[in-house]
């Protein structure tokens, strides 16, 4: 049997894949990142501050990994599967870095010689198993899939697509695209330039340069330079060319376009997203630009819309929201946060009680464990 060896960047939490026959074996010397060798330790005169051991020196780690893969392996040979414990040890906080659940299959194989998400696609099935591949999987994986189904169809899902490409980091955008096209035969520039309009693809294009600025100190002269852009643009003919008021927001970083939109509201007296909303009505580009807007002036209700709209019974779509949950349950602590409070803010509820109410069975369970409470962990993915 092969399985999969993927390895991580500690910077953006991607993966690269390759095929290997067994399980890598950990460099039990390799130095933890940020953690440079202490010269001429003097005891009396250097604090010394305490790190994690390297793989395989934790004797309680160790005792915690064998005891979760027991109760995976137990669960899985009872004939109707026990849902519940592969519930508690797969959203174990510990494994909520994606790298961290990685080298726990690692750790699996090398002690049953068994695919854990092998097993798992085997012994379960609709919803509830692909949540779990999805997890398995992780971030990288998970988002081209997401990408591939979104585009393999004769209409292509431009929410997904959306969801996949908008508001994310140059470093995650080279990865996806990258991965993407690992494939022979596949282009994603050329693919998405095939499934939609001209303006829709300048959009995508602009993202998938990598040319976003990142972060950095925030000059009010362009600030303002390009709010008095956007409002000439915007208030402009019907034959007005506006690619240059899509290139301003799909380029800008977010500390940018929460200076944009305040600067317009006390400049102009009106909202950017409501003059946006209203130049680009009834087009593709309206939703997404409003998505853009509304992921930086105010992240936590941004996230907390995106998955009201998708548990309503008129709108419910299980792929997206899935897609969705599991992007949150990736970045960590804070944005979770942001979310249940944004939540019960703006429809007056808890998100834990949409929960119980939208989803069913161990798939509910299942949700309900990644993202109903607050998670514990401080990981960070986006």
């Amino acid at each position: 049997m092969r399985i999969p060896i993927r390895q991580f960047s500690h910077t953006n939490g991607y993966q690269s894949q390759q095929w290997h026959k067994s399980p890598p074996n950990p460099n039990p010397n390799q130095q933890l990142s940020g953690h440079a060798p202490v010269q001429d330790l003097q005891l009396s005169k250097i604090n010394i501050h305490l790190t994690l051991a390297s793989p395989g020196h934790d004797e309680r780690q160790n005792i915690e990994i064998t005891q979760a893969i027991n109760k995976l392996q137990e669960a899985m040979t009872e004939a109707g599967c026990d849902h519940s414990t592969l519930i508690s040890v797969l959203t174990d906080p510990k494994f909520q870095d994606p790298q961290a659940l990685h080298q726990f299959q690692y750790d699996y194989y090398s002690q049953t010689t068994l695919d854990l998400a092998e097993q798992i696609e085997q012994k379960t099935q609709g919803l509830f198993r692909d949540v779990l591949v999805a997890l398995l999987k992780g971030p990288l994986d998970h988002d081209v899939d997401t990408l591939d189904k979104a585009l393999s169809g004769e209409e292509i899902d431009e929410r997904a697509l959306n969801d996949v490409l908008l508001c994310r980091f140059n470093a995650n955008i080279r990865g996806i695209a990258r991965k993407y096209n690992c494939t022979p035969g596949r282009n994603l520039v050329h693919l998405i330039r095939s499934k939609v309009d001209k303006d829709l693809f300048h959009l995508y294009n602009v993202i998938l340069s990598g040319t976003r600025v990142e972060d950095a100190v925030l000059d009010m002269t362009e600030i303002d330079d390009k709010v008095a852009e956007i409002q000439r643009l915007v208030e402009g003919p019907l034959t007005t060319d506006l690619t240059p008021v899509i290139d301003i927001l799909a380029s800008a970083n977010a500390t940018q376009l929460r200076a944009m939109s305040s600067a317009y509201e006390k400049k102009y007296q009106r909202k950017l997203d409501h003059d946006i909303a209203r130049r680009f009505s009834d087009s593709s580009m309206e939703d997404s630009l409003l998505q853009i807007l509304d992921f930086a002036t105010n992240r936590g209700k941004s996230d907390a819309d995106g998955l009201w709209n998708v548990l309503r019974p008129s709108t419910k779509d299980d792929n997206i929201f899935i897609y969705r949950a599991l992007r949150l349950y990736w970045s960590g602590t804070e944005r979770l946060q942001e979310v249940h409070a944004a939540y019960k803010k703006t429809y007056g509820m808890r998100l834990l009680d949409n929960l119980n109410e939208s989803l069913s069975g161990d798939y509910r369970e299942l949700m309900i464990a990644l993202i109903g409470e607050k998670s514990t962990s401080t990981y960070m993915y986006r």
